[in-house]
């Protein structure tokens, strides 16, 4: 097709989308945008794609300068992605069936160009990306005009045709505002003028301001919010809360995270019941990696902060060693019961006696710190469990077990209601130290008494027989033969 007469053709508008300049040029010689390109030889869809030949053709048709049109050409660069300039950006950052527009730029447009009035309406690039809400030349809000169907899409001036008589109205009405600095923001990634120093820049430039706008609606409206609940103008506003946040790189987003936390009625519990949306989000609502930075951050805040299992997964990963526990998942992990558990841990001074009235969920400590003893308390037994696992008889029980020959793990008080706890491998080196080169009772041997009787004969008491034992001082020792270590085993010669 042939360069068509100067008459026919209309200028290219600045930042002036492909598909715009198309639709404009085929209303005025008459037809609709797909027929037109037909005529050229080419298909509509390949001028919204940016096909490099196709758009060549339209600028020689147009007797336009190619490159120009071509500099705001959203290039199709995968199934769902598209190139603007350098940057990717996939679909659903687009705009593709909701009309948007600047009724003050139409207004210009009307008295700007010469052509069919119909066709003096251009569609700025702008106006194609969701995430931008407001023209930067008028500091206005754009208007939602209509919503395209699908036979119907990109060709906007049989689109905008109807909605011309409306654009007096919508200028006296439209609300005024500043760009937000997450528009001002996507804007400069947008043109080129990106010094690739920001944080948000190693997110595609529409994944950065959709994590603007996920952040800052959470923050305004709760964790519980969905996007789509919101209009136009929250969107905007919860685009410029969040890219506050996300402006400060990790720390910002750490900050944001800690005060969802700290506003959580169930502090330990989860990232799922923290965070809700934003968790649900990042977790099962989308497989985008270009979230796995924020992702990370996310997942590495709740391995510091919260009580999660070594078994869990978080983001398609498993977690590391843990890190903190809450008394109800230390009781669950140790098979303890979390009321005797909660008042040892008061005891060891890992848990502050004032959270004694915190649900077990709710109160929380450091793994580190905690798990020497935890395996401790896990194994242990009490005053009553440790006499049958040494095998030692009344009173004889309590003259080992409080007679500081074992030391136990937490003594008992009546007034905190803790009872005694010893520790396996306490009592386990007790009956190491008196076996301590003993040996057996020969049949041949006579003369030996044990322990018990021993005591009766000697007129004392079992503290100073054991005393006696573990400094070296009663030589004359003998065990019964036995597989098991055992206090009643133990003979003494009587003279």
């Amino acid at each position: 097709m042939d360069p068509l007469p100067v008459a026919m053709t209309s200028p290219l508008g600045w930042a002036e989308t492909t598909w715009s300049y198309c639709s404009r040029v085929a209303h005025i010689n008459m037809r609709p945008a797909r027929d037109f390109c037909l005529d050229m030889g080419i298909r509509f869809q390949e001028i919204v794609d940016g096909s490099p030949q196709a758009l060549f053709k339209l600028a020689s048709v147009g007797r336009i300068d190619h490159s120009a049109l071509e500099r705001f050409a959203f290039r199709r660069a995968g199934p769902r992605e598209y190139l603007f300039g350098n940057e990717p950006i996939y679909r659903t950052g687009l705009t593709r069936a909701r009309v948007r527009i600047c009724p003050h730029c139409i207004e210009e447009d009307l008295e700007t160009f010469k052509c069919n009035p119909a066709a003096r309406p251009y569609q700025r690039a702008d106006w194609v990306v969701s995430s931008l809400r407001t023209c930067t030349q008028h500091h206005v809000r754009m208007v939602e005009v209509l919503t395209a169907k699908s036979h119907e899409l990109h060709d906007f001036t049989q689109l905008m045709r109807h909605s011309l008589p409306m654009i007096d109205h919508w200028v006296s009405s439209t609300a005024q505002r500043s760009p937000s600095q997450m528009e001002v923001y996507v804007r400069e990634r947008l043109m080129g003028q990106s010094n690739g120093c920001h944080w948000l820049d190693q997110f595609r430039v529409d994944a950065a301001a959709r994590l603007s706008e996920v952040l800052g609606a959470a923050y305004l409206h709760g964790v519980k919010v969905r996007l789509s609940d919101l209009t136009e103008d929250q969107l905007f506003d919860a685009g410029a809360a969040g890219y506050a946040f996300a402006v400060e790189g990790e720390n910002g987003i750490r900050s944001l995270l800690e005060l969802f936390h700290n506003q959580s009625s169930k502090k330990s519990v989860g990232p799922k019941s923290v965070f809700s949306r934003l968790y649900e989000w990042l977790a099962h609502e989308n497989d985008d990696p270009t979230y796995d930075t924020l992702r990370e951050i996310v997942r590495t805040y709740c391995i510091e902060t919260m009580p999660l299992s070594r078994n869990d997964e978080l983001f398609g990963k498993a977690l590391p060693a843990r890190t903190l526990y809450s008394i109800r998942s230390a009781s669950r992990d140790y098979e303890l019961h979390p009321k005797r558990l909660r008042k040892l841990l008061v005891a060891a001074g890992l848990v502050d006696i004032a959270t004694n009235n915190f649900k077990d969920e709710d109160v929380l400590f450091r793994s580190t710190d905690a798990h020497h003893l935890l395996e401790q308390i896990a194994d242990s037994m009490s005053l009553e469990e440790a006499a049958v696992y040494l095998n030692a008889p009344r009173p004889n029980d309590r003259a080992i077990l409080l007679g500081g020959f074992v030391k136990p793990l937490f003594e008992a008080s009546q007034s905190d209601g803790i009872l005694h706890a010893f520790a396996r491998s306490d009592l386990d080196n007790f009956l190491v130290r008196l076996l301590d080169g003993v040996i057996e009772l020969g049949e041949a041997e006579n003369g030996y008494t044990g322990i018990l009787d021993a005591r009766r004969r000697a007129n004392c008491s079992v503290s100073e027989i054991l005393t006696l034992i573990l400094e070296g001082r009663l030589t004359r020792l003998r065990r019964l033969p036995s597989d098991a270590d055992s206090y009643r085993l133990w003979w003494i010669r009587q003279s």
